[in-house]
């Protein structure tokens, strides 16, 4: 009989996907798209990296009023300290990804300005349901600006500090910006629900998503709710897709769990 640690697919019976996930298939080719949503349906049980530990230090960070640089130095010294003592080559390749991407941060955080706001951290949000896709938005910062006159502005930062270098084509250049704006639409969809005080509205231009490595601060655009109604509709798109979509190469169902 297979154990809990024998397992290494998860089956979700119905589709989830992440903000950044969606962004990419939204701007993905049609073999591509197929690709993301394969992996959404089946998904790989692995000691990956998630960057936990980072993201965390990064929403300390920003969060701070004066942008503490020992809060950034202190979760290097824990990563370094963990990486000396790791039991495994995959455990110590993580926590090299992890490290690379905090010093990835803590380069482009610059780039990333919060000037006039009120910073503090995010709390784990509940994800939403588009058109039948549960789609998880887990911001790392909100962001409020007050103003003299007129609405206080209500929005949020997502920090993506996963691996990935800088983009030579003009193609693949288009491509990250598409999604990276479609990320940033749920974002403020995300900000619109989570408002609940009056006098503050959702701002498309404080709802931004920043890539570390690119040293990219993306806002969501000025279209945004044209770009909300073609996401519902890739929404639907997977939706309607989902009942057919293969198993990958190498599934096997007895090392599998499944999640409605």
């Amino acid at each position: 009989m297979l154990g809990s640690d024998d397992k290494v697919w998860r089956v979700n019976r119905r589709p989830r996907i992440t903000a950044f996930e969606l962004g990419e298939y939204i701007a993905a080719d049609d073999d591509p798209r197929d690709t993301i949503v394969r992996g959404m349906k089946f998904e790989r049980i692995a000691r990956s990296t998630l960057y936990r530990t980072v993201r965390m230090a990064i929403a300390r960070y920003l969060a701070g009023q004066s942008r503490d640089p020992t809060i950034l130095e202190a979760c290097r010294a824990d990563l370094l300290n963990r990486r000396r003592s790791a039991t495994s080559q995959q455990q110590s390749r993580n926590l090299d990804h992890e490290i690379a991407a905090l010093d990835a941060f803590q380069k482009a955080s610059p780039h990333l300005d919060t000037a006039g706001c009120i910073v503090t951290r995010a709390s784990i949000q509940r994800p939403m349901v588009i058109e039948g896709v549960t789609v998880s938005v887990q911001p790392t910062i909100w962001l409020r600006f007050n103003r003299n006159r007129g609405l206080d502005l209500a929005g949020a930062v997502i920090v993506d500090p996963a691996k990935g270098g800088m983009l030579k084509s003009a193609d693949a250049q288009a491509a990250a910006l598409l999604a990276s704006q479609v990320t940033a639409v749920m974002v403020h969809r995300l900000v619109e629900r989570a408002i609940t005080q009056d006098g503050v509205r959702a701002s498309a231009d404080h709802c931004i998503v920043f890539h570390s490595h690119r040293q990219t601060a993306t806002p969501a655009p000025a279209s945004h709710k044209r770009m909300a109604r073609n996401v519902e509709a890739a929404c639907r798109a997977i939706v309607r897709a989902w009942p057919d979509v293969e198993e990958p190469a190498g599934f096997d169902p007895k090392r599998a769990t499944y999640r409605n």
